[in-house]
């Protein structure tokens, strides 16, 4: 972990045994407090930025980029703050 911000996508319509493992994932995460960002995406499918060409994808794909920018920058400024 070593405070590296994670941002994960989820979509609705993933298929069985990837959404369990990402459900594994994010209560060992929490159990670890290990804070992740989850965008959900309910009407996506696995693969969904380049599968569903749709408003939601969009969002999601926007909405993601901008939290790892955002991450980023807040990163890049802690860095100039030593």
């Amino acid at each position: 972990w070593q405070g590296v911000p994670i941002v994960l996508t989820r979509v609705g319509l993933e298929r069985a045994d990837v959404a369990e493992t990402v459900a594994e994932f994010l209560a060992v995460a929490a159990s670890e407090n290990v804070p992740v960002q989850v965008i959900d995406v309910p009407n996506g499918h696995h693969g969904f930025d380049f599968l569903d060409d749709t408003d939601e994808s969009r969002a999601a794909i926007t909405q993601a980029i901008d939290a790892v920018h955002a991450h980023l920058v807040a990163e890049g400024e802690r860095v100039s703050e030593r």
